[in-house]
């Protein structure tokens, strides 16, 4: 499956990227670190939550156990099938989901990224010097390839 994720600010609401991912059955996880894709924000547990592809094609938001949860349009909540239109947040980043293109399918290995924003400013940390044509924008820092 591939979802396209406009990613935001949540203080701000200023969007931050817009984001195509495959996600396949195992999914990728969101979290501080050691995740498909890192945000470093104090509010992120270090493995906050996962998104996968159901068998019936449904995009799942899943909370991993973190510590302050995951809200989708407001509500908290423990796993949900999300649908275009529906805004999930994690910490102090907003995710709006896109585009859903449910036959897509991958075997290509994960990419990371990691989203830097400090607490008091909302900005970003770094921008990525040698995947620009990948990640073109000020605010994500450099992807990392997990094998």
């Amino acid at each position: 499956m591939k979802v396209t994720l406009n990613i935001l600010d949540g203080k701000t609401k200023a969007l931050i990227k817009t984001l195509s991912i495959l996600i396949s059955e195992t999914g990728i996880t969101i979290g501080r670190a050691n995740s498909t894709l890192n945000i470093l924000d104090p509010l992120t547990s270090r493995r906050h939550a996962g998104l996968r592809r159901a068998a019936n094609g449904e995009l799942i938001l899943e909370d991993l156990g973190s510590r302050n949860g995951c809200f989708v349009n407001g509500s908290k909540i423990k796993a949900i099938a999300l649908k275009q239109g529906d805004e999930f947040a994690i910490g102090n980043v907003k995710f709006i989901v896109g585009a859903l293109e449910k036959n897509i399918r991958s075997a290509a290995p994960a990419l990371s990224a990691n989203l830097g924003i400090t607490r008091s400013t909302g900005e970003w940390l770094k921008e990525s010097q040698n995947l620009k044509h990948l990640f073109s924008h000020p605010l994500i820092q450099e992807p990392v390839t997990k094998n």
